[in-house]
């Protein structure tokens, strides 16, 4: 099994569904994080993990027959924030010292290995004075899923 772009076609539907509150965090769209990447075969995605050796991270992916053998990490921020600014901060240049790590605001996705930012992608936009997401870019979905997919093989 492997992601595939109708996996994040789900996935981001169950985003905007989900903002339509008008009452959610970033942790009101961790949820949806996990069937995504266990989606990808022989994937845990483990939520709120353990600190480990650079921090603690939302996400820990554990490789389903030895769950010594850690794929990799992300961390979500919620979809009003910016990735660029992020980035910049102490917490982002702690997790860098992790293999493998993505950073998301569930629109923006960003891909880091050892350290350094060799992937991103756009698969929608929030509109702050319409509090409002738009899914956009779904020529992304594909390509997305793909490098979901190669990021924990």
């Amino acid at each position: 099994m492997s992601a595939k772009a109708q996996d994040i076609d789900t996935f981001i539907g169950s985003v905007i569904k989900e903002s339509l509150s008008g009452v959610t965090t970033e942790h009101s769209y961790r949820g949806f994080f996990k069937p995504l990447f266990e989606s990808v075969n022989n994937i845990d995605a483990i939520n709120e993990p353990t600190r480990s050796e650079h921090g603690a991270p939302d996400y820990v992916f554990l490789n389903k027959n030895n769950r010594e053998i850690i794929r990799g990490y992300a961390e979500m921020k919620d979809i009003n924030k910016n990735l660029d600014d992020i980035e910049k901060t102490d917490q982002m240049d702690r997790y860098k010292g992790y293999d493998n790590i993505i950073l998301t605001n569930n629109l923006d996705w960003r891909f880091f290995r050892n350290g350094e930012k060799y992937f991103e992608i756009k698969i929608g936009e929030y509109s702050s004075k319409e509090k409002k997401i738009t899914a956009i870019y779904k020529e992304n979905y594909g390509r997305l899923a793909d490098e979901i997919n190669a990021f924990l093989n």
